[in-house]
Protein backbone atom coordinates (compact mmCIF):
# COMPACT_ATOMS: atom_id res chain seq x y z
CA UNK A 1 0.00 0.00 0.00
CA UNK A 2 1.45 3.23 -1.29
CA UNK A 3 1.81 5.94 1.61
CA UNK A 4 -0.39 8.85 1.57
CA UNK A 5 0.79 12.23 3.05
CA UNK A 6 -2.86 12.85 3.94
CA UNK A 7 -3.29 10.37 6.65
CA UNK A 8 -0.62 12.13 8.97
CA UNK A 9 -0.84 10.38 12.49
CA UNK A 10 -3.58 8.05 11.02
CA UNK A 11 -1.38 6.41 8.34
CA UNK A 12 -0.30 2.56 9.28
CA UNK A 13 2.99 2.85 11.37
CA UNK A 14 5.01 1.38 8.12
CA UNK A 15 3.62 4.10 6.13
CA UNK A 16 4.35 7.10 8.70
CA UNK A 17 6.61 9.71 6.78
CA UNK A 18 8.32 12.06 9.12
CA UNK A 19 8.50 15.40 7.77
CA UNK A 20 11.01 18.25 8.44
CA UNK A 21 10.62 20.39 10.71
CA UNK A 22 9.84 24.11 8.82
CA UNK A 23 11.53 25.79 11.77
CA UNK A 24 14.14 25.20 14.09
CA UNK A 25 13.98 25.25 17.75
CA UNK A 26 16.81 26.27 20.15
CA UNK A 27 17.33 26.84 24.19
CA UNK A 28 18.89 30.08 24.63
CA UNK A 29 20.97 30.84 28.11
CA UNK A 30 20.59 34.06 28.98
CA UNK A 31 23.11 35.40 31.58
CA UNK A 32 21.80 36.83 35.03
CA UNK A 33 22.31 40.16 33.99
CA UNK A 34 21.04 40.02 30.83
CA UNK A 35 17.86 38.73 32.28
CA UNK A 36 17.37 41.45 34.58
CA UNK A 37 17.33 43.93 32.03
CA UNK A 38 14.66 42.21 30.30
CA UNK A 39 13.12 42.33 33.35
CA UNK A 40 13.29 45.77 33.70
CA UNK A 41 11.89 46.61 29.98
CA UNK A 42 9.40 44.09 29.86
CA UNK A 43 8.45 45.39 34.06
CA UNK A 44 8.16 48.68 31.87
CA UNK A 45 5.90 47.28 29.29
CA UNK A 46 8.56 47.27 26.44
CA UNK A 47 7.75 43.62 24.75
CA UNK A 48 11.16 42.19 22.77
CA UNK A 49 10.65 39.62 20.64
CA UNK A 50 13.47 37.19 21.42
CA UNK A 51 12.52 35.26 18.29
CA UNK A 52 13.02 37.89 16.04
CA UNK A 53 15.91 39.51 18.06
CA UNK A 54 17.87 35.83 17.11
CA UNK A 55 16.61 35.76 14.07
CA UNK A 56 18.22 39.33 13.29
CA UNK A 57 21.35 38.19 15.16
CA UNK A 58 21.68 35.08 12.99
CA UNK A 59 21.70 36.96 9.38
CA UNK A 60 24.02 39.69 10.31
CA UNK A 61 26.73 36.84 11.40
CA UNK A 62 26.03 34.49 8.30
CA UNK A 63 26.60 37.54 6.27
CA UNK A 64 29.40 38.39 8.66
CA UNK A 65 30.75 34.93 7.36
CA UNK A 66 30.01 35.12 3.94
CA UNK A 67 31.38 37.81 4.23
CA UNK A 68 34.73 36.84 5.14
CA UNK A 69 34.84 33.83 2.68
CA UNK A 70 34.54 36.09 -0.40
CA UNK A 71 38.01 38.22 0.49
Amino acid sequence: MPANSDWGAQAPSGQRRKRQPDVARVNIYIPPELGRRLAKARDRGIDINLSKVCQLALVELLDQIEGSEED
